[in-house]
């Protein structure tokens, strides 16, 4: 039930400041303020500004306890998980192989015990195969990211075009030495 009036009073927090953004209120501060400077205030009122206040530092509490408790938990400094766990004196713990093997204790064949240590062994270091593949996986793909942007960036690197080539002369004839050049009006001189 905790979870839910959580999200619930989450979701009322967001209906109640979304509602002053929209009249034009830009945080809960001016809209509080607005209210206690209304002529007619209403119990309703009271409530929701009071709710306004109090709920930033009543959710940022809860989530440091839940933090703290959280961490505690996994340096194994305490037995519960969250502080409702601990109100209910319920423990959260792994059960392993060697766990259930003590609960249920049939006669087994050597060749079975010996699959079952095994199977153990391989599901306890299971974590960290999976952190240790995908640390591996994370840093191929890096190599490869380099080693692909290295290439395009050889790819694209400006490669000096070769000159081109020159142009064919074009044949011009000078029919007469009284003839003027054309581009500087000077006569030709041969």
């Amino acid at each position: 039930l905790q979870p839910y009036f959580k999200s619930r009073l989450d979701s009322l927090y967001e209906h109640y400041t979304s509602a002053s953004t929209e009249d034009g209120f830009e945080n809960p501060d001016t809209l509080a303020n607005s209210l206690r400077n209304s002529q007619s205030l209403t119990s309703l009122d009271n409530l929701k500004l009071w709710f306004i206040r109090i709920w930033p530092y009543f959710h940022a509490f809860y989530e440091g306890i839940q933090f703290i408790y959280q961490l505690r938990y996994l340096f194994e400094f305490s037995p519960f998980f969250s502080p409702f766990l601990q109100i209910i004196r319920q423990t959260v713990r792994r059960l392993n192989m060697h766990d259930m093997m003590a609960e249920s204790k049939p006669q087994q064949k050597p060749s079975q015990h010996f699959l079952i240590r095994i199977l153990s062994a391989l599901a306890d270091y299971a974590k960290w195969a999976i952190i240790i593949g995908i640390f591996a996986y994370k840093f191929y793909e890096w190599w490869q990211q380099r080693s692909s942007s290295a290439a395009s960036s050889t790819a694209t690197r400006s490669v000096i075009p070769p000159p081109p080539l020159p142009l064919p002369p074009t044949k011009t004839m000078v029919s007469s030495p009284t003839k003027q050049c054309h581009i500087c009006n000077r006569p030709h001189v041969l």
